[in-house]
């Protein structure tokens, strides 16, 4: 068979199972292996970075869920205020593609995430924007400008 269709179906092979499951470790290991066999060194050593990269980013964003422990302390409806404004990692990213495919924000090379009301995630962000978006980078494989991570910014609406 021909080397580059079947290099091109194992590559094929490994996104499917990523895509099925992301958080697939030992496949996620093996495609970066694959990868340095087939001298992509660069998104060989992402995808070895992958992992801690979106636990950071999950750990960031799961600091401000709320516990059973908060509810006990604080009550229901501090409770149900804390889960209403809480971002998930998943929402988190997408709104990281948002800003980064913006138009404007691309023409101004600026980065800006409206994170409603969560002040205190919103905090932890502007204190850690550039490992945030180093991560987000690593995550979704896209890189963004380093001029443009200077200039990022994250909004609440408190």
């Amino acid at each position: 068979m021909n080397a580059p269709v079947e290099r091109d179906r194992e590559r094929d092979r490994f996104l499917t199972a990523l895509i099925r499951n992301e958080d697939d470790i030992p496949a996620r290991m093996a495609f970066a292996d694959w990868l340095d066999e087939n001298g992509e060194h660069e998104e060989a050593d992402r995808n070895r970075r992958w992992p801690a990269a979106k636990q950071w980013i999950k750990a960031l964003c799961d600091k401000h869920l709320p516990t059973e422990e908060y509810r006990k302390k604080y009550g229901d409806d501090s409770f149900d205020y804390k889960m209403s404004i809480y971002t998930p990692y998943e929402e988190l990213i997408e709104r990281g593609f948002d800003t980064v495919a913006d138009e404007w924000a691309v023409r101004e090379k600026y980065l800006g995430i409206g994170l409603g009301a969560s002040e205190w995630l919103c905090d932890d962000l502007r204190e850690h924007a550039q490992t945030f978006w180093e991560n987000w980078s690593i995550v979704t494989g896209i890189p963004v400008e380093a001029e443009r991570v200077e200039k990022a910014s994250f909004s609440c609406g408190c």
